[in-house]
């Protein structure tokens, strides 16, 4: 049976952790990468930053409480409870729905294969990490 009542401060939290590995993963692990393959400059990112991104962020958290909503939806109906198994969830959605699309502008758009690893790999880490946490707090 489909569970659509899963609990609020989990998802947040999820969406919080998701958000906070984000930041880690473009402004720390993979900035000069991920600023090559999108083709900006340090000094247009700054500007970017300077003209204020809040708007961004707060579209960008909704998108993450959105989607630690529907996993936390998938995990509790399918009743799943364990750290290890939360994860694994998280790696099927991210390999049925974020891997596969992702790599469509690559094939279609000619766009860099770089930019699909480091998007897709910051997607399968935050959705592991949001379905382990809500895998033993729902």
């Amino acid at each position: 049976m489909l569970k659509l009542d899963v609990s609020f401060w989990p998802v947040l939290l999820a969406a919080t952790i998701y958000m906070v590995v984000g930041f880690v993963w473009y402004s720390r692990l993979f900035t000069k990468q991920w600023r090559k393959a999108i083709g900006i400059t340090k000094e247009e990112l700054g500007k970017d930053k300077k003209d204020g991104m809040g708007g961004t962020y707060f579209k960008n958290f909704i998108a993450a409480l959105v989607m630690a909503y529907v996993l936390g939806v998938v995990i509790e109906s399918i009743g799943v409870g364990t750290l290890l198994s939360g994860a694994f969830i998280g790696f099927l959605m991210w390999a049925g729905f974020v891997a596969s699309t992702d790599i469509l502008p690559v094939l279609y758009e000619k766009r860099s294969m770089m930019l699909v690893k480091i998007n897709t790999g910051f997607s399968l880490t935050g959705l592991m990490i949001m379905g382990a946490l809500l895998a033993i707090w729902l």
